[in-house]
């Protein structure tokens, strides 16, 4: 029974420093960045993008119907593809996040820049679609903002 406890105890730590290491910002600890291709970088409205668009998910985590919709019809403007649009798992966050999941950590920071300054954690995951989670919460009007100066819109 002693041996259950030590190999629980063994698991919990190993999770707990999984997640405190995708949350770093600190270059020290931040896995290596994915490389795409030699010429990887465009610039474009000050937003660094890869040779092919940004794959995002965007998830709702206010309690505004239609939130995500209504920003994955914008956020085109930012050299973006929509593969998913759904409910986050609770709908109070309180602040806006971007998760890389495939980015250069750089044209990430850059995004999450253009997108009013949220929130960056890093999450890598070859296995998944998109490059970046965007996980909308009560600071939304940060996001919308962002986009409607970039885009030139008004009333996101």
């Amino acid at each position: 029974m002693n041996i259950r406890f030590i190999l629980l105890f063994i698991f919990v730590l190993i999770c707990g420093l999984s997640v405190w290491y995708g949350m770093t910002d600190d270059p020290k600890l931040s896995l290596p960045d994915l490389q795409f291709s030699k010429d990887q970088a465009i610039v474009e409205n000050d937003v660094v993008f890869e040779d092919k668009p940004i794959h995002v998910a965007i998830l709702n985590g206010t309690s505004i119907t239609g939130l995500a919709s209504d920003v994955s019809l914008a956020i085109e403007h930012f050299g973006c593809v929509v593969d998913a649009i759904e409910n986050a798992p609770h709908s109070n966050f309180k602040e806006s996040i971007l998760i890389n999941r495939r980015l250069d950590s750089e044209a990430a920071r850059q995004l999450a820049n253009q997108l009013g300054g949220i929130r960056l954690i890093h999450e890598f995951d070859g296995r998944t679609v998109e490059d970046v989670v965007l996980v909308l919460g009560a600071d939304y009007k940060l996001v919308t903002d962002s986009i409607d100066i970039i885009s030139g819109r008004t009333g996101l």
